[in-house]
């Protein structure tokens, strides 16, 4: 398939994508508007309370990215104005029935206009809460497959998973063991979580903020901090921190990391593929190639390297010096390594 195939059938199209604010979906978003920017229409939702902080969200955390570079040298001062007519802010939240659209109007115009939707929207934060992850990942995908059943024309539902699909079972039909994980049941071993204290310092900060006489808009800006914080990779951002002096695993393990540029072209051949076919469930996996494997080793060096020629600041402006680090190649080296560096010199104290 051509690229000239691709950007004819984008061309009139209107188009919801959820997770705009994700790494992934940016990616998604910058493609098609450069590559045919005769697309209808691009409705993008972004978690806000209203359009204002929805648009102000996509303003600072897409558009006004290296990503869109490009596209700002190509349009130049038409820049923001091609923008505003191709693309509509859409506050809402995808674990919400409607996906949170509170506005009627908008989903009745959306319901009639939208033919593909792409469901980016999830959390991979490993140690998020429970509800939150159901919410997002599990309970979002149907709200998002509820809203594709009540669009008039829509062709095709494309979702996304990027982490994770890859593993190393040695053994053809291995079966792995889990232990329930019993609804209501928090990771220390409770049913109860710590919403409490989390209620307490919003409120504790609330009242700093209404002292000061500060406007509803300022409040939601301040308490933006307290949210989830949005980074590239946070593994290797804490090591660029200087905060991950160690980790485990196998320098030799091979990662499924793949650029993203590759993963957004597969998923436009995917979707225009599969857009004028009888429906079908397909799922693709888009996977690195044994002649040229990323080990784990390549991206400890290459972490390095960029973090040295490219260093953190720290509070005071000063670049932040990070050393090799260390890999353990297994759990007992690893337990052995925190007991000598963190446990002995605990009980001694």
């Amino acid at each position: 398939m051509n690229w000239g195939t691709m950007q004819n059938f984008m061309k009139g199209k209107t188009i919801l994508v959820t997770g705009t604010t994700g790494f992934l979906a940016k990616v998604f978003v910058e493609k098609i508007l450069r590559i045919q920017p005769e697309i209808q229409k691009l409705y993008l939702l972004v978690r806000a309370s209203n359009t204002d902080m929805a648009s102000h969200r996509l303003q600072n955390e897409v558009f006004d990215t290296d990503l869109f570079r490009v596209l700002r040298d190509d349009w130049g001062e038409d820049f923001n104005s091609f923008i505003s007519k191709k693309v509509v802010a859409v506050a809402g939240d995808v674990a919400v029935e409607n996906l949170g659209i509170k506005d009627q109007n908008i989903l009745n115009v959306m319901f009639e206009e939208i033919d593909l939707i792409v469901n980016s929207a999830a959390t991979t934060n490993f140690d998020e809460r429970f509800d939150i992850s159901m919410g997002v990942n599990t309970m979002g995908a149907l709200q998002v497959l509820n809203i594709a059943k009540k669009c008039h024309k829509v062709k095709l539902l494309v979702h996304i998973s990027t982490a994770y699909v890859c593993g190393e079972a040695k053994e053809e039909g291995s079966i792995f063991q889990e232990k329930p994980f019993e609804m209501g049941q928090s990771l220390k071993g409770t049913s109860k979580l710590d919403i409490h204290t989390e209620m307490n310092l919003l409120e504790k900060k609330f009242d700093e903020l209404r002292a000061m006489n500060v406007d509803e808009k300022t409040l939601k800006y301040a308490l933006k901090d307290y949210g989830i914080e949005r980074t590239v990779d946070s593994m290797i951002c804490a090591y660029g921190k200087g905060k991950l002096p160690y980790f485990l695993g196998n320098p030799r393990t091979v990662l499924d990391i793949i650029p993203a540029d590759l993963v957004i072209n597969c998923m436009i051949a995917a979707i225009v593929i599969n857009s004028n076919q009888a429906p079908k469930n397909f799922i693709y996996h888009v996977s690195s190639s044994l002649r040229n494997p990323l080990k784990i080793s390549d991206v400890h060096n290459i972490s390095h390297r960029y973090f040295m020629k490219t260093p953190c600041l720290n509070k005071d402006g000063k670049p932040i010096v990070i050393s090799k680090g260390i890999a353990f190649k297994s759990m007992a080296a690893f337990n052995i390594y925190t007991e000598t560096r963190y446990v002995l010199p605990l009980e001694v104290c």
